[in-house]
């Protein structure tokens, strides 16, 4: 899968601030994409971080977040199309569909931030190296996405409610 966003902080961090959460509050098959107090970018599966301890987010500047499994046992994040960090390489299933955008799957925590583009694509990973964040917003085709495959398009357009493919 390829999940990708673009974000962009309204002001500073607190710590265990969300941005992406694909809990659930009763299941935990699924990610946590958060920033701590210093905006560093941190992914979270049960029991595990993966991601970057070095990768800090600023304020006032669109940053492309993209989390990409490109097999069975290795999940990848990129911050601006640079891998950021360690590899998750657990046998986590993700096979949960809850999505919390800019809050947490408890709803405990949110981030004063803006998100455009988020686009969920199931089965394809369209990011295995580094690569040049786009620039146009994203297409249920663009970067070789097959439209089938995506699941989610949001945020994708001058409305603050719309989107291309949302369930």
């Amino acid at each position: 899968f390829t999940c990708e966003f673009w974000v962009k902080l309204n002001g500073a961090t607190t710590g265990n601030d969300a941005l992406l959460d694909t809990r659930s509050s009763t299941s935990s098959d699924g990610f946590q994409l958060y920033l701590d107090s210093n905006r560093t970018l941190l992914g979270w599966v049960t029991g595990d971080m993966f991601g970057s301890s070095t990768c800090t987010i600023p304020i006032g500047q669109w940053t492309h977040i993209a989390v990409v499994r490109a097999a069975s046992t290795a999940t990848k994040l990129y911050v601006n199309g640079i891998k950021a960090g360690t590899t998750y390489t657990g046998t986590q299933d993700f096979s949960n569909s809850d999505v919390h955008i800019a809050a947490d799957s408890a709803y405990s925590t949110e981030t004063n931030c803006k998100i455009s583009n988020l686009r969920l694509t199931k089965g394809q990973a369209l990011y295995t190296s580094a690569f040049i964040p786009p620039t146009e917003p994203l297409t249920t085709t663009s970067q070789g996405a097959t439209a089938s495959n995506v699941k989610i398009l949001a945020f994708n357009n001058s409305s603050v409610t719309g989107g291309t493919v949302v369930p």
